[in-house]
């Protein structure tokens, strides 16, 4: 319980501390994010973890396809990090479908922790895109 507290905290932080330094394209990626999470833990409290992998699957790879796609039209860095660690994820997700349930647990835990250097990945590429930005439009 305390580790899932902690994820909702940091999770809020990152998104919010993000959300005010991204542009509009990079933004959608954030709402993306959001829904993706939000979505997530939903399915998770009403099938249980174990049956909901599939449709978690699902919403990974729809999360991953968008954000890659915005990342190809980006012009900053963060969004194609965030879709590769996103993507490792996504693998460690299809191995515990694959490998089955007695395993289920430890891909999903390492699934989970290419959440955090994403996360981070995010934050910090917002506010380095955004200084060097605005720092262009100081000087042109």
């Amino acid at each position: 319980m305390g580790f899932l507290l902690a994820y909702w905290v940091f999770l809020i932080t990152t998104i919010s501390l993000s959300w005010r330094a991204a542009p509009k394209m990079e933004r959608r990626i954030i709402a993306a994010i959001i829904l993706a999470t939000l979505t997530t833990f939903s399915v998770n409290a009403v099938l249980g973890v174990t049956e909901a992998m599939a449709w978690v699957s699902i919403i990974d790879l729809l999360l991953f396809a968008f954000v890659f796609r915005c990342a190809l039209y980006s012009q900053y860095f963060w969004p194609i990090w965030f879709a590769g660690l996103h993507g490792a994820a996504l693998l460690a997700s299809a191995a515990g479908l694959i490998f089955g349930s007695s395993t289920l647990f430890y891909f999903q835990t390492v699934a989970g922790f290419w959440a955090i250097p994403a996360l981070i990945i995010m934050t910090v590429g917002t506010y380095r895109d955004g200084r060097i930005t605005n720092h262009h439009n100081q000087l042109g």
